[in-house]
């Protein structure tokens, strides 16, 4: 049997283990059998994410089925009522941005301008590539905003002649690409699937909608601030050897083949420009949900004489397993809710002293050690589903925004700067240019930046609209 294999066979056995021992347990401690169900399907489907027994999205599908099939909840309905919730159909239509960002030339006219500006110093090259990365990873999937970049980059590298795994510009640059992408996805409450299922959860617990305007006031400052502190920690952990401008301005138009100035890219950007406006407009307008600006918008990229976009182009740009997942996600999550496994947990978590002490210190120990734990565990959705409904409660008997908890979270589980395990740095530490060790060098001063900046930045920005 070979390892992948053994792996996913391993996460399957857990998973049924776990399962099984939720379903014959009696109750325990007030946790109802219902709540241990639920309790139980949620760490069964992590254990099969882990290991990558199923694809995500049919994992959420079959947790969403048991929870009706075991009975931990009384109705196939209310079993599913995680996909009927606005979050869920937000993530499908957003992927609207990611087409119209693949159907144009704009990410690519803008790395193309970025470095032009960097001209021949390499460390503003990679300055340059990491606000590429950010930048297109505000209105498109993270993980996809670095394949763009990383293509782009490597280009470069490979007319330089650098070599794979020794030198430091090479190094500079996708782990700058991959920590940029991370730092970007957290701008917007839409630019990244996580703060989707964020914004639902927190949804779920306080029955509010998030507001757009508040997340950006953190997002997009943090993401200022972030870019050229982790800039600086990497380029003086590995300083880039020179360059020759000349050469790379060459491989760049060798690689980034735009053409002349189209009428999609002007539709594009009409749109790239407009979605934002609006998402921010719908924070003062009465039920004017991003979910349903969303849906308008993408409704529009389709009217006649429009037609930026078709049906096959954007279903081929839309994850599917993202959509699967974060539905089952929601799922579960109404689940642990409605059987009191939420009610259970967050008074074990009360009853530790923590209201004793000051809520900034409370959520960065909580903060720290979330990091440390995803760093090898990376499983962000299932750490949002168990976490959230434990530090919202908290956070509102605490007397601080109940964003709060949701923001820090949101911005730490998004991808890390320690080990390449999440997705985005997976597919950057496949090129050969790092290593594991690089990877913590060059990001572990960041990382520390990262969790005391994210945490200042919600309570300061939350406080003001936090009566």
């Amino acid at each position: 049997m070979d390892d992948s294999l053994a792996k996913r066979a391993t996460g399957l056995a857990i998973a049924c283990a776990i399962v099984l021992a939720a379903l014959f347990a009696p109750p325990f401690g007030g946790l109802a059998r219902e709540g241990m169900l639920a309790l139980g399907l949620l760490c069964g489907a992590v254990a099969l994410w882990v290991c990558g027994t199923l694809p995500t999205g049919v994992t959420g599908l079959c947790a969403t089925v048991l929870l009706f099939a075991l009975g931990a909840v009384d109705s196939f309905g209310e079993a599913f009522s995680g996909y009927t919730t606005l979050n869920v159909w937000f993530i499908l239509a957003v992927f609207c941005m990611t087409a119209i960002m693949q159907r144009s030339s704009l990410g690519l006219r803008l790395a193309r301008r970025l470095v032009d500006l960097a001209g021949a110093s390499s460390r503003r090259l990679v300055f340059a590539f990491m606000w590429v990365s950010a930048i297109v990873s505000t209105v498109m999937t993270d993980a996809g905003a670095a394949v763009v970049t990383m293509g782009i980059a490597v280009a470069v590298l490979n007319s330089l002649g650098v070599e794979k795994g020794r030198s430091n510009l090479g190094r500079c640059l996708l782990l700058g690409i991959t920590f940029a992408s991370f730092i970007g996805g957290f701008a917007t409450p839409v630019s990244h699937a996580l703060n989707v299922v964020g914004s639902g959860l927190y949804q779920q617990a306080t029955g509010q909608a998030v507001n757009f305007l508040e997340w950006t006031a953190v997002g997009v400052p943090l993401m200022f601030v972030m870019l050229p502190v982790t800039w600086f920690f990497l380029t003086r952990a590995f300083p880039p050897e020179e360059i020759d401008g000349a050469t790379v301005r060459r491989a760049v138009d060798e690689a980034v083949s735009v053409g002349a100035w189209s009428a999609v890219d002007t539709k594009a950007l009409t749109f790239v420009i407009a979605m934002p406006a609006a998402w921010i407009a719908s924070s003062f307008v009465p039920n004017a949900d991003p979910t349903v600006v969303t849906i308008i918008g993408l409704a529009l990229m389709f009217l006649p004489g429009i037609d930026l976009l078709d049906w096959k182009f954007f279903s081929g740009c839309v994850n599917w397993n993202v959509f699967l997942m974060l539905g089952g996600i929601m799922c579960l999550g109404n689940a642990i809710q409605s059987t009191g496994c939420a009610e259970f947990f967050s008074s074990i978590f009360m009853g530790w002293g923590i209201m004793d002490m000051d809520p900034f210190a409370v959520m960065l120990l909580v903060a720290f050690a979330v990091y440390a734990l995803q760093t090898v565990l990376p499983v962000a959705p299932a750490f949002l589903t168990l976490l959230l409904p434990l530090l919202v409660p908290y956070a509102q008997a605490a007397g601080i925004s109940p964003l709060v908890p949701v923001l820090v979270m949101c911005s730490l589980l998004a991808g890390n700067f320690l080990l390449p395990l999440n997705p985005n740095s997976v597919v950057t530490y496949g090129e050969g240019y790092y290593s594991f060790t690089d990877m913590l060098r060059g990001g572990w001063a960041a990382a520390i930046v990262h969790v005391v900046a994210v945490v200042a930045a919600s309570f300061a920005v939350t406080g003001l609209f936090w009566p």
